[in-house]
């Protein structure tokens, strides 16, 4: 079975919209977990608000590295702040795990040059 220790974090920009986030899944042993035949969602809050509400995630070409990605949309990520979010990995109607992780969204810097 599937576990993580503590939640990682991913590190994004605010309002910027085709950021692709990638999340390998593994487990506890370290070996990848094997996401053949899965279907994976994201959702996230911040605040009790669900900023991300069961975004689509990708499967890698090969769904045995457990390696799965996903694009929020820069509306999803406009502010900046961490976001806690849930992987649900479905297999075939059947919850087989949850993975919780923080998506940390970070305020665009603009230098003004020299």
């Amino acid at each position: 079975m599937a576990q993580t220790f503590g939640k990682p974090t991913i590190t994004g920009w605010a309002g910027i919209g085709a950021q692709v986030f990638e999340v390998r899944v593994k487990n506890t042993d370290g070996t990848a977990y094997d996401l053949t035949g899965m279907t994976v969602t994201v959702s996230g809050s911040r605040d009790s608000v669900y900023l991300l509400e069961s975004v689509a995630c990708t499967l890698s070409a090969t769904p045995t590295d457990g390696t799965i990605t996903f694009t929020p949309s820069s509306g999803e990520i406009a502010d900046a702040g961490a976001i806690e979010c849930q992987l649900r990995i479905d297999n075939g109607g059947a919850i087989a795990f949850t993975f919780p992780f923080i998506l940390d969204i970070l305020a665009v810097q603009y230098s003004a040059g020299a």
